[in-house]
């Protein structure tokens, strides 16, 4: 039943699939999770792991901005404060009666959460803190993705190769985004090292984080290709 779209909740079913495909592509291709890199604890923190509950994303933001205003050097209230905007853009987001994708992300509300999301997190790697946040940097990524950012994406990005050193899925993330911003030289770095992390776990691991970076790569460096094929299909030519 989740295909019929006639009955009263058409719109909202429509949207909900929207802005599914909206995160897991970001206004990109972000490689979401590949690897283990920012599953399972990116989605924890926004949904309170699966626990407890009764906690609305607005309180989160209160409770973390209490934090911070307490001690401003609190690198992990900041991190706090950057998941709980970021759970509350996507909240927003969804509440939107719109059509599209596009819509949702750019009404005023939810750009406000993402912009604050971006202040909270500029002041969180501004303490330099010991031990990176992944799930912080992992909702950067997608943060700087909506607000078409690629240049802060490559920044959350190499934070959280440093949270997850050993994990091919950071430097998967870290490569699309440096080759969205232009940074040719990181991206092959983190393309090689994705490939040597990956490697370690298996052969066809190897391969096949390689065909999704290639596929990547051919999406960004040649974005007419897919689009000329497709109307191409349409024509039957």
């Amino acid at each position: 039943m989740l295909f019929d779209l006639r009955g009263r909740g058409r719109r909202r079913t429509i949207q909900v699939i929207y802005l599914t495909l909206a995160i897991l592509m970001g206004g990109g291709l972000i490689l979401f999770g590949i690897g283990g890199a920012t599953s399972g604890g990116l989605v924890d923190a926004i949904t309170g792991g699966g626990g407890g509950g009764g906690t609305s994303f607005e309180d989160r933001v209160d409770e973390a901005r209490e934090k911070v205003q307490a001690n401003p050097q609190d690198a992990e209230a900041l991190a706090e404060l950057v998941l709980a905007r970021w759970a509350l853009a996507q909240q927003e987001a969804n509440e939107q009666d719109v059509e599209t994708a596009e819509e949702a992300w750019n009404a005023a509300e939810v750009r406000e959460q993402l912009d604050l999301a971006d202040r909270a997190w500029q002041r969180y790697v501004a303490l330099e803190p010991t031990e990176i946040n992944a799930g912080a940097a992992g909702a950067m990524l997608q943060v700087y993705s909506l607000l078409n950012q690629p240049d802060k994406g490559v920044g959350a990005a190499e934070a959280l190769t440093e949270a997850q050193p050993n994990s091919y899925g950071p430097y998967t993330q870290l490569f699309q985004v440096a080759l969205q911003a232009g940074q040719n030289r990181k991206a092959q770095l983190a393309y090689d090292r994705a490939l040597e992390l990956a490697g370690e776990d298996s052969k066809q691991t190897r391969d096949t984080v390689k065909s999704q970076m290639d596929a990547v790569r051919q999406a960004i460096e040649n974005p007419g290709a897919a689009s000329g094929e497709d109307a191409s299909s349409a024509t039957g030519e």
